[in-house]
């Protein structure tokens, strides 16, 4: 009898060492464990740990002066079942400035009731999932999984801070397509999304570089937006070394409209048998010439030739495509200004792309500056509605700023 107890005791130790160190937590030693159902297991631990600094003067101490009520933390799973770890926190008085504390423990979160490594999980699980199925997933409340993802993603995007940058891209974005509330998504390629606004007007954007401060704005040498004037206006008063940049997909998107309203036009002169023919055209009109098959490109001129509005229309559009693959800045100006003398003569539609062009030729030559445009900003909104379809659409600003930050960053 007494060997097989002592085979048990040994066992049972073996059993606990092996707990202790699958639990691997700094100075924590397991003394025991139940399970008090299919889905738990319950830990009993004890501290290691002989001495603790005091907070008020740093001397070690030794003595303890009492031990508290026990309490439960929630920790990481363990055997596929949800573990509690079960102590009773040590309070201490220090022999040197006779201050009486309570033990602080390292691995304790940011609430007491869970390990900092299991909020961590949680915290992990919500970025790449959403609060609900993290709730469900880690048996806690949406409440309690959303405090944790504010707390952490703050603590994550402080310890970011707002790194130095040479280029600063520019864009908008609506969580709800078609409400308005438009926020501002400020981005760089090396950071990703440094911030989001709550909205796109001019006051707030200054507000946001004036905060950075004006060696942080001195740093960013090009930037990128659309034709927005207030962008353009904050950023020539606040980046004194930028070089302010008008994204060309905008510039090509206004010629392809006109080129359709062009086509619009045009068809609404033809008989109604061959209104059909020229509204099929209309992707082969813009899409670039030399990716149309030598067939497209055959199709494409037997209609041209028997519309020579059309065709003026379509020939200024690929004259500024062809502009925008110059390299040099002062070909491109040359160009530039040879397809606005061309623009003169061309139909209506074609006339407020001249304005605009005019309007902001500063800014479109700057393209061929570095080539700058604002395709990285594009990429991060379409990574952006990815995250708000994943979690089911943020109606709270100040959780989607953090959900839309954190997955940008490391």
């Amino acid at each position: 009898m007494r060997i097989i107890a002592a085979n048990y005791i040994a066992e049972v130790l073996m059993s606990l060492a092996l707990l202790t160190q699958l639990l691997a937590l700094p100075g924590v030693q397991v003394i025991g464990y139940e399970l008090p159902d299919a889905e738990r297991v319950l830990v009993d631990i004890t501290f290691e740990v002989a001495a603790v600094p005091c907070p008020t003067c740093g001397e070690l101490s030794q003595r303890i002066h009492s031990y508290g009520e026990p309490r439960t933390v929630r920790d990481l799973d363990v055997w596929r079942r949800a573990c509690y770890l079960r102590f009773r926190p040590r309070q201490f008085t220090c022999a040197r400035c006779q201050t009486t504390f309570v033990e602080r423990l390292s691995w304790l979160g940011n609430s007491p009731h869970h390990t900092s490594r299991w909020e961590q999980a949680v915290y992990a699980c919500v970025r790449r999932t959403n609060i609900a199925d993290a709730a469900r997933q880690y048996q806690a409340s949406y409440d309690q999984v959303a405090a944790l993802f504010e707390y952490w993603a703050t603590q994550q995007i402080a310890a970011r801070g707002y790194p130095l940058v040479t280029t600063l891209h520019v864009d908008e974005i609506a969580p709800q397509k078609g409400h308005g509330h438009y926020r501002l998504i400020l981005s760089s390629p090396t950071v990703g999304v440094l911030d989001v606004l709550a909205d796109r007007l001019e006051a707030t954007l200054d507000a946001w570089l004036v905060a950075r401060g004006a060696a942080w704005c001195e740093q960013v040498t090009e930037f990128n937006a659309d034709m927005w004037r207030g962008y353009h206006t904050v950023a020539a008063r606040r980046l004194p070394n930028a070089h302010l940049v008008a994204d060309h997909f905008h510039v090509s998107k206004n010629v392809n409209q006109a080129l359709n309203e062009v086509r619009k036009a045009e068809q609404r002169t033809l008989p109604a048998d061959r209104k059909p023919d020229l509204q099929a055209m209309r992707w082969l009109l813009t899409r670039n010439q030399t990716d149309l098959t030598d067939t497209e490109q055959q199709t494409l001129d037997t209609l041209l030739t028997a519309l020579p509005g059309l065709r003026q229309a379509y020939d200024l559009k690929e004259a500024l495509r062809r502009c925008y693959a110059l390299r040099d800045r002062q070909q491109a100006a040359a160009a530039l200004a040879e397809w606005l003398t061309q623009a003169q003569t061309a139909p209506p539609a074609f006339q407020k792309v001249v304005t605009t062009i005019k309007n902001w030729h500063s800014a479109i030559l700057n393209f061929f500056v570095n080539r700058g445009n604002n395709g990285f900003a594009e990429g991060v909104n379409t990574k952006i509605k990815l995250v708000l379809r994943r979690a089911f659409g943020c109606a709270n600003f100040a959780h989607l700023r953090l959900r839309i930050i954190v997955a940008f960053c490391d």
